[in-house]
C-alpha cells in the first residue's frame, strides 16, 4: 500500500509540472510582447549613446579648432577645399588603419591639448573624427537616392565637414553671435541647404535619428543638434 501510495504521488508530481499547449501559447506571447516593448527602447538607447559619442567628438574639434585659431590668428578652412581635409584621419597598410594625417591642419592641435606624443596618439585620436552613426552619403539618381557603399569617414577620413570660411574670431569682429556660427558638423547641415545649381545638391547623409537631426560645433565652442530641412 504504502508503495502504491508513493508511485501515485511520484506520478502526480510530474503531471503537475507538465505546461499544457496552451500555457506555452500565452507564455510565448507574453515574450514576444516583451520584446517588442524592449526593442525599440534599446535602439533609442543605442541612438543616444552614438549621439553622444558624437558630440564629444565635436567638443574635442571644436577645441581643436580654436587653438588653431589662436596659434596662427585664421581659420583652418579657408575655402571649400579643405572642408573635408581641416583635420581627419588617413588610412595605412593593407588592414588601413587610421591615423591622423600631420598635414590636416587642427590635427597637431587636437593631439597637443591633450599633452600628447604624435606617434602615440595619431592612431588613438583618429576616432574623434569617426561618428558612430556615420552611415556615408546618398547621391541622387534617377530612382531616388543611392548610397556611395562607404562611410563618410572611410571616404574622407572624417565623418564631419567643415564650413568653409568660418571662424570664431571673425563673428566677434562683426558682432555676430558665436553660437549662431557653424564650425563643422554631421554633413547633413551642409547638404540640406545646397541651392539647386549646385552639382551636389540632393546628396544626404541622414545619420542620426529623428531623422533630419545634425550635431554641429559653434564657433563658441558649444555643441548641439539642429534640425535641418530634407
Amino acid at each position: 500500500m504504502n508503495a502504491r501510495h508513493c508511485h501515485l504521488d511520484s506520478s502526480d508530481h510530474r503531471s503537475r509540472g507538465a505546461f499544457t499547449l496552451l500555457e506555452l501559447l500565452v507564455a510565448v506571447s507574453i515574450v514576444a510582447v516583451l520584446v517588442g516593448l524592449l526593442l525599440p527602447a534599446l535602439r533609442h538607447a543605442r541612438e543616444a549613446t552614438r549621439t553622444a559619442t558624437c558630440a564629444s567628438n565635436l567638443r574635442q574639434i571644436g577645441l581643436a579648432w580654436d587653438a588653431y585659431e589662436r596659434s596662427y590668428d585664421t581659420t583652418p578652412v579657408p575655402d571649400a577645399r579643405v572642408a573635408w581635409s581641416f583635420g581627419g584621419a588617413a588610412f595605412v597598410g593593407a588592414e588601413r588603419v587610421a591615423v591622423l594625417e600631420r598635414s590636416r591642419p587642427i590635427n597637431p592641435m587636437l593631439i597637443a591639448a591633450v599633452g600628447g606624443r604624435w606617434g602615440d596618439s595619431a592612431s588613438k585620436f583618429a576616432a574623434v573624427f569617426e561618428c558612430p552613426s556615420d552611415i556615408g552619403l546618398a547621391r541622387p539618381s534617377a530612382t531616388g537616392p543611392v548610397s556611395t557603399g562607404r562611410t563618410a569617414f572611410e571616404t574622407f577620413g572624417t565623418s564631419y565637414r567643415a564650413n568653409a570660411g568660418a571662424t570664431g574670431l571673425s563673428a566677434a569682429a562683426d558682432g555676430r553671435s558665436a553660437s549662431a556660427v557653424i564650425l563643422a558638423g554631421d554633413a547633413a547641415w551642409y547638404y540640406a541647404d545646397l541651392p539647386k545649381r549646385n552639382p551636389e545638391s540632393g546628396t544626404t547623409a541622414w545619420w542620426h535619428q529623428p531623422r533630419g537631426l545634425a550635431n554641429i560645433v559653434a564657433a563658441d565652442g558649444s555643441v548641439r543638434g539642429i534640425r535641418v530641412s530634407e
